[in-house]
């Protein structure tokens, strides 16, 4: 190449110096994300991270790009997050949530003392419930990681902890029914249990816990009906990744029998004083923003007070047909003192614990 004057060789090395900076912005970028943002921006998930763009230096809109990048080849760019299966699309929660993915893979051991603790604070629970003459009930219910563990990969050793608090809360006689065996042997490749790019079950999969909970309650189920197999959006993992659930197909089910459900009263808010107003229609509500009460006209019913986590917003429909009045709110927002002042309240006849398997031990802080 040969320039005319210095002008046309200072234009020329400008011009390059601004093509090779353009060059180097996105790289910078990811290195000011990953060691800066992450080392100081706490975050549960992407979404949070995101809406922190101050923080985040003004790169926070990079990550999604790299993870939509990453993911054309079934790769987690951010395994914290979620980590991808051995088969696409599956998804599973990284150790980001609770050290689920660790604690499933690596297969740790509480220690004993921590062990202690829990089962002392689950009996606690049990013994303050009967002592107002309502029955008690705690359900686990499995991480996807437990029953879909294949996906994986080959070197799962299987969550221990879980195994030590289960065998604890049955040395302390605590009402306990442990899915974990029951929804493996209900597997098939027909209809999924839980969904591939989501942390929490399909219709059938809650179909099928319900049901087992039924049985454990002495409580009669008719038969589910038909399933119908439906094609839905990506999940909650593919958006903790950033990326666009309608480019992303999953499977979920539908049933004829349980969508055409007699309409039941809802009240929100049930723990308030004051009056609350009764609404019919819609019935799928976030456990996380409310706590409710569903009443039908159902003869003789039993009523229950359920403290669950979001995995009972695909159930709470099946479980207001058979219960009534049946109160409904997160276990993270109750504790013992809370807990009495509804059971003089209410005189429930049960009280019904369902938590997931990766925030069991949280209920030593109950």
């Amino acid at each position: 190449m040969i320039f005319n004057d210095m002008n046309e060789f200072k234009r020329f090395k400008f011009t390059l110096s601004v093509f090779l900076f353009l060059l180097l912005i996105p790289p910078l970028m990811g290195i000011a994300w990953f060691y800066y943002v992450e080392g100081f921006t706490s975050y549960e998930s992407l979404k949070k991270a995101t809406r922190n763009r101050v923080n985040a230096f003004g790169f926070a809109w990079l990550k999604p790009s790299i993870n939509r990048f990453f993911y054309r080849y079934h790769i987690s760019a951010d395994p914290d997050s979620v980590i991808m299966g051995t088969e696409s699309p599956w998804m599973y929660l990284g150790d980001n949530t609770n050290q689920v993915y660790s604690a499933t893979v690596n297969g740790s051991f509480l220690p004993e003392n921590d062990v202690a603790s829990w089962s002392a604070s689950v009996k606690s629970i049990q013994t303050l419930v009967e002592s107002y003459n309502s029955q008690f009930l705690l359900i686990l219910v499995p991480n996807k990681h437990t029953i879909y563990s294949e996906y994986l990969g080959n070197y799962v050793k299987g969550n221990y902890a879980t195994q030590q608090l289960i065998e604890a809360a049955i040395d302390s006689d605590v009402h306990l029914l442990d899915l974990r065996q029951l929804m493996k042997d209900e597997k098939s490749t027909e209809y999924w249990l839980y969904q591939k790019t989501d942390s929490h079950w399909t219709n059938y999969g809650a179909w099928i816990a319900f049901k087992h909970s039924m049985d454990e309650m002495k409580e009669n189920v008719s038969s589910s009906g038909d399933w119908v197999n439906q094609s839905v959006n990506g999940g909650d993992l593919s958006k903790l990744l950033g990326l666009e659930p309608s480019l992303i197909k999953d499977e979920n089910y539908n049933n004829v029998e349980m969508d055409d459900l007699d309409a039941v009263c809802i009240e929100l808010n049930w723990e308030s004083l004051s009056e609350s107003s009764c609404e019919e229609g819609e019935k799928v509500l976030s456990i996380h923003h409310h706590n409710y009460k569903y009443t039908t006209e159902i003869a003789h019913a039993k009523s229950a007070i359920v403290l669950a986590d979001s995995f009972f917003e695909r159930q709470q429909n099946l479980w207001a047909h058979h219960f009534s009045p049946l109160y409904v709110g997160h276990y993270h927002n109750s504790d013992l003192s809370r807990l009495e002042n509804e059971l003089e309240r209410l005189s429930p006849d049960w009280v019904v614990l369902q938590v997931i398997e990766r925030q069991l031990f949280d209920l030593t802080k109950f």
